[in-house]
C-alpha cells in the first residue's frame, strides 16, 4: 500500500530506513527482509526504490486477488498460490504495457528477482519437503518469467531505426 521512511532518534540504525506496510499501516515481512539482505538498510536509491514499489504493488495486487496476505503466502510455502498470483499481476502489466504504451519492465523484473530471491533462500534453509517445492517453484517460475520471456511488459512502440 505504501512505503514509509523510517527515521528517528529513538530508533537503533539498523531499523532508520524505508519499509513497505499494508492498508493497516502494519510492516509487510518478505518485502523487509528482502530489502534488508538484497538492497540494505538505510536510505535507498531512487532505482531501489522503484523496486521496492513494484514489489508492494505486487503484494496489494495479490492480496486483492486471493484474499489473503501475500506474506502469509510465502511464510506458508504456498508457492502454488504464489505463482498463480504473480501469473495474474504479469498478465495484469502487460495489459496495462498495452494501453498506456508504457514499459512496465522494471516493475515485472522486480517482481521476478523478489519472487526468485525468496524462493531460492527457502529452498536453501528449509527441510526437504518445502525446500523441494520452493525448488520446483523456481524452476517453473523461471521458465514462464525468466529474463527471456520479460520483454512482452514492454511497450507496443515500434523500435526506431539508427540513422
Amino acid at each position: 500500500m505504501a512505503i514509509i521512511h523510517l527515521n528517528s532518534a529513538k530508533l537503533p540504525p539498523e531499523l532508520i530506513g524505508h519499509a513497505c506496510v499494508d492498508r493497516r499501516s502494519l510492516p509487510r515481512f518478505f518485502p523487509t527482509i528482502w530489502q534488508s539482505r538484497k538492497l540494505g538498510n538505510g536510505k535507498l536509491s531512487k532505482f531501489n526504490l522503484r523496486k521496492l514499489r513494484s514489489i508492494d504493488r505486487f503484494h496489494d495486487y495479490g492480496e486483492e486477488i486471493i484474499g489473503i496476505s501475500m506474506d502469509k503466502l510465502i511464510a506458508a510455502q504456498s508457492w502454488d498460490q504464489v505463482a498463480d498470483a504473480a501469473t495474474g499481476f504479469f498478465a495484469h502489466l502487460v495489459n496495462e504495457a498495452r494501453s498506456t504504451r508504457t514499459d512496465l519492465n522494471g516493475i515485472l523484473q522486480a517482481v521476478v528477482d523478489y519472487l526468485v530471491d525468496l524462493a531460492g533462500w527457502a529452498a536453501e534453509d528449509d527441510g526437504a519437503d518445502a525446500s523441494s517445492q520452493a525448488r520446483i517453484f523456481l524452476h517453473r517460475f523461471c521458465d514462464l518469467h525468466g529474463p527471456s520471456r520479460t520483454n512482452r511488459v514492454r511497450n507496443n512502440r515500434k523500435p526506431r531505426k539508427a540513422e
